[in-house]
């Protein structure tokens, strides 16, 4: 896991204080070896930060080079590398070291592009054919690892992180406003698009090349789930499928856990990290296991659960206390993701991480298990809404939608529901979670401050218009795992120089879940995670607990209400200059106060000013 960063041009580079300033400012992810590397050239650069975790030695280093011909800057983890590795061997490759960074250089050399997709982990790397004077970087499948760039049609940039990208003065940090009406909406950043103009990010499951020859860039796809490749096995077994889906997630967790560090597990004590833990302990016995305990908050303190699951399979369990929070910790998170998050899961998110890394420097998490495997509430929701329209088709739903919307207040439970009643899920999927709707914006935003066109709708185009549960969980792989979880995740623990492996987010695992498992095993009515629980009822403890859905929460509506946190976004959002609506901001406040729940909607808005003040962003 590392940090890297490079510059292509068709014009003379040198290593400046730009350049290694920029290198510096994602030092975090890798701070065990730094490196800046100049092509013969002088027509491209690379640097990396390392977090060394396969091969220690130097031999391990990056830039890293091959046959004189191919360079690479590379972050992340091929897991399938000693597999490969044995593949090349057979086409007489000899390697020097016993990194997963030779590999793909290897790999690169004999298969050319189509070795992404052999390559089964997480990954963004960069590699330079100086025969060819072509740039080719390519992202994992899921979105794991991060991958920013900027194209001026003479130069092109890259980089893990954002801003590290701010500090090259060609680039300017001008807001994106259409992004930021997007964001408001549904709190979640594009896969394409940043908050800032002209700065983009390499897709998940796409590759890039840029000819330096011609100065061209061109874009592509080699991996992706597609709606009309579903192949349900009807004709297959249950137990075949659990059998399956077991060997697949053994394999996975087993790859996952090949470390020259310590390694253990983030252990929430919910389903899917209980999981990971259960497979890991077939391969390892007393394997750490974390997990954070928020003693004066006992209604959020769930650690027991954790405890028992260690208890279970033995292993060598860390609970970490964090009794405090303090709300200038906000100053710590804007600071730390590239874009303004919504989700206030981010602070406990960090502070496990920066207690974790006294122990290990690679953990493995249950993250993608809710979006393979229906594990959200309000998938249950759609299927009921769907059969509400369908039994129900004579009620005037338009009528009924609009009466019980102006009825509740922003942040009541059922307000949202009650806008959806009207809606046509043929076509179109739900925003899940929804911030501010198109009323809500323009409101919301002081048109005297910032000039922006409030046009994002409140729903998504649907992908399949036959499965509401294949649809709705394909976009939440594609959009709220790969724009807010795994960004949460890489961002909070790359802080703290740790990394976090994902087995749920194993290729062959991802095709199971959406080509051989139908939606019905999924989720139904009043159930979800039928199928995982299953398995969970094979593997965990009998006591377990198989319908709780564990995740590291803070009590951020009840802080809001009165007090330290409550006066401190009080004076960040109404006090202080930004481009919101004062008088808006004051009724969110009002309503908090009177036990409605707005606390993720200020906890966006205050990302967004604090993100924004922080990197002197323009608007």
């Amino acid at each position: 896991m590392c940090g890297i960063l490079g510059i292509a041009s068709s014009e003379s580079l040198e290593i400046n204080h730009e350049f290694r300033s920029a290198l510096r400012e994602i030092n975090h992810r890798g701070p065990d070896f730094n490196a800046i590397w100049l092509s013969e050239n002088k027509n491209l650069i690379f640097g990396h930060n390392r977090l060394s975790i396969l091969d220690l030695s130097d031999k391990g280093n990056q830039p890293m080079h091959f046959k004189n011909r191919y360079s690479i800057v590379f972050n992340g983890e091929i897991y399938n590398f000693n597999e490969l590795k044995n593949e090349l061997k057979n086409h007489n490759y000899i390697f020097r070291s016993n990194s997963d960074t030779e590999i793909i250089l290897a790999a690169y050399d004999l298969w050319g592009q189509d070795c992404q997709k052999k390559f089964i982990g997480m990954f963004a790397f960069s590699i330079f054919d100086s025969k060819k004077n072509i740039l080719f970087l390519c992202r994992d499948r899921s979105g794991e690892k991060p991958l920013y760039y900027y194209f001026n049609k003479k130069r092109l940039y890259f980089s893990s992180e954002l801003k590290s990208l701010f500090l090259f003065k060609e680039i300017k940090k001008n807001l994106n406003t259409p992004l930021l009406d997007r964001a408001l909406t549904s709190g979640i950043s594009s896969n394409e698009e940043t908050f800032i103009q002209n700065i983009k990010k390499l897709p998940a499951g796409f590759s890039l090349i840029f000819d330096l020859n011609i100065l061209s860039i061109k874009i592509s796809k080699y991996w992706d789930i597609k709606p009309e490749l579903k192949k349900l096995s009807l004709k297959t077994k249950k137990n075949n499928q659990i059998d399956k889906f077991s060997s697949i997630f053994q394999k996975a967790v087993e790859r996952q856990l090949i470390s020259d560090v310590p390694i253990g597990v983030l252990l929430s004590g919910g389903i899917d990290s209980s999981l990971v833990t259960a497979f890991a302990s077939n391969v390892y016995s007393n394997i750490n296991t974390f997990n954070v305990s928020f003693p004066n908050n006992i209604s959020y303190d769930e650690s027991k659960y954790a405890k028992t699951i260690s208890s279970f399979f033995n292993t060598n369990h860390h609970e970490l206390v964090i009794d405090k929070i303090e709300p200038d910790i906000l100053e710590k998170i804007s600071s730390i993701y590239d874009e303004p998050i919504f989700d206030s899961s981010a602070i406990p998110t960090y502070l496990i991480f920066n207690e974790a890394k006294k122990f290990s420097k690679v953990v493995l998490g249950g993250d993608g298990g809710d979006e393979l495997f229906g594990g959200y509430g309000h998938y249950n929701k759609i299927l009921l809404l769907k059969n509400y329209k369908k039994y129900f088709p004579f009620l005037p739903h338009n009528k009924i939608s609009k009466i019980l919307s102006n009825l509740l207040p922003l942040g009541a439970k059922g307000r949202h529901w009650s806008k959806l009643l009207n809606m046509d899920l043929k076509d179109n999927l739900p925003i899940i979670p929804i911030f501010f709707d198109k009323s809500e914006k323009s409101k919301l935003i002081n048109k005297q401050n910032l000039d922006m066109k409030i046009m994002f709708d409140n729903v998504f185009e649907n992908e399949n218009t036959e499965d509401l549960i294949f649809s709705n969980t394909l976009h939440n792989f594609k959009n709220y795992l790969c724009e807010n979880l795994l960004v949460k995740i890489d961002r909070a623990s790359m802080a703290n120089s740790i990394e976090v492996r994902s087995p749920f987010l194993d290729k062959e695992l991802i095709e199971f879940a959406f080509y051989e498992l139908n939606s019905n095993n999924k989720v139904n009515n009043f159930e979800k995670k039928i199928f995982l629980k299953k398995i969970a009822s094979q593997v965990l403890p009998n006591n377990y607990n198989l319908n709780r859905k564990q995740g590291f929460v803070i009590p951020l509506n009840e802080w809001l209400q009165k007090g330290k946190w409550r006066d401190y976004f009080y004076d960040i959002l109404i006090l202080s200059d930004n481009f919101f609506n004062k008088k808006y901001i004051q009724t969110l406040f009002d309503l908090q106060e009177k036990g409605y729940k707005n606390a993720e909607r200020l906890f966006g808005l205050i990302m967004i000013s604090l993100w924004i003040k922080k990197n002197n962003i323009s608007y």
